[in-house]
């Protein structure tokens, strides 16, 4: 929305209004009115910001103001929008007057949009492009750091946005952030002495790590947790042997996994995400993402197989095995056959002490299962996957009963509208009964049910 100001802004007080964005070309400003404030944005080089609120602050303060809705746009359409700019830059496009808004017929997404590309030189914006979050205390970094924070930009991106955001990364606290830019980015400093000011170790080279992480997976919590994480041993070696360092690798370092992990193990789990990610699922593209390490910078953790079976075995072992140490996974096998194994040990440990209730009382050639063991032999006796039906029983939705006559079968009975009604009735293997014990089956279940 474009509105007109004059009646937003007083000299004492925000006066109430309608919402909205206003860029003055002729200044660089853009004014951002919700209902109770407004939001002044200086460009580039300026790169400042004042805001000024109806109650708590009735007069111009600084502010560090948060843009995520500016990366949204930019995520979304700066393809477009940067490619429109440089047309205009380049003398090949001619900017419509007035110049509408909108995705679909618009220059630019919004005013915020405008302001963006019409106020921050290409250079810039070619520096910011990699990032995802985080643009203005970015733009801030290169405007006080100059031509050495864009050198550091380029070779190592997440040590110079720890540096943009020394406020957070340097304890105490920095009371002046762009006066440390400048200085740390003076004659003298090391890579290696940047590091350990920003929090991590200086014994080990951090910087060689640091300059690995993708640039799109940086943001304020990758990298506290990367710091966290780099100071385990274990994790520093196997760090150092990634060619690429983002959340999906972060991700197999949580602190039961990662007693198991192993480097082979570790290279088999990444080479399985690359080769196995599913684009479509992570993101809605009209092209598919040609690259499988820019695909990994959307990768959900929890909509991967591999890493939930990870996650379960650690988990499950823990469980069961408390005392003992977490044993070593030598490769995805040596995980899949150990997965098995202890969802197997945790279904009896689950199960065991309970005793399912009959729906339907048994007789001498038809027998509940009214343990899980039971189920579990039934399963190995008839090679069918009974046992895997123990939820349905335990919520009271099916029961199982074992066929002695007049043949060997396995009987599931399910609750449909209110009575028990046979769904399935198998021989070994999953064979067909014979007409003889479908008959039997059905007079025994009318005349336990009261019905004959």
């Amino acid at each position: 929305m474009v509105l007109n100001n004059k009646n937003h802004m007083t000299e004492g007080y925000v006066k109430r209004g309608k919402t909205g964005q206003v860029f003055k070309p002729e200044t660089g400003k853009l004014y951002i009115f919700d209902k109770y404030s407004v939001r002044v944005l200086q460009g580039w080089p300026v790169v400042h910001a004042w805001k000024k609120t109806t109650v708590k602050q009735p007069r111009w303060v600084s502010f560090r103001p948060n843009l995520n809705w500016l990366e949204r746009e930019l995520r979304e359409d700066g393809k477009r929008q940067e490619e429109c700019r440089r047309a205009i830059e380049n003398g090949l496009l001619e900017p419509p007057k007035p110049i509408r808004y909108g995705k679909e017929d618009g220059l630019y997404c919004s005013p915020g949009s405008r302001w963006y590309f019409e106020t921050t030189p290409r250079a810039i914006r070619e520096l910011l492009s990699p990032f995802w979050n985080s643009r203005w205390a970015l733009m801030g970094y290169l405007a006080a750091g100059g031509q050495p924070a864009a050198d550091l930009l380029k070779s190592c991106p997440a040590l110079a946005f720890m540096l943009a955001h020394n406020r957070i990364f340097h304890t105490p606290a920095v009371e002046k952030p762009r006066r440390a830019i400048r200085t740390w980015l003076g004659p003298g400093k090391t890579r290696k002495m940047l590091s350990s000011w920003l929090g991590f170790p200086l014994e080990t080279n951090c910087a060689r790590i640091l300059a690995k992480v993708h640039p799109k997976d940086i943001s304020i919590g990758f990298l506290l947790k990367l710091r966290t994480l780099i100071k385990d041993a274990r994790v520093l070696k196997f760090l150092r042997h990634q060619p690429v360092i983002d959340r999906a690798l972060l991700a197999f370092f949580e602190p039961d996994m990662l007693e198991m992990l192993t480097m082979k193990l570790l290279t088999e789990l990444r080479r399985y995400l690359l080769d196995h990610l599913a684009y479509e699922s992570f993101f809605h593209h009209d092209e598919p993402v040609r690259e499988s390490q820019e695909a990994l910078v959307f990768w959900n953790k929890d909509s991967q197989a591999v890493w939930q079976q990870f996650r379960d075995t650690a988990r499950m072992f823990r469980f069961l095995y408390p005392e003992r140490p977490m044993p070593l996974l030598r490769d995805l096998g040596a995980m899949s056959r150990l997965h098995d194994k202890l969802a197997e040990a945790y279904q009896k440990h689950r199960f065991d002490n309970i005793v399912f209730t009959p729906p339907v009382l048994g007789n001498a050639n038809i027998i509940p299962l009214t343990t899980y063991a039971m189920l579990c032999d039934e399963g190995q006796q008839q090679h069918n996957c009974v046992a895997s039906y123990v939820e349905e029983v335990l919520e009271g939705r099916s029961f199982i009963y074992r066929v002695l006559q007049p043949e060997r079968c396995t009987l599931e009975l399910a609750l449909r509208g209110g009575r028990w009604v046979v769904v399935q009735l198998r021989t070994a293997c999953n064979g067909a009964p014979s007409k003889e014990t479908i008959d039997s089956v059905n007079r025994w279940l009318a005349e336990a049910s009261g019905k004959s």
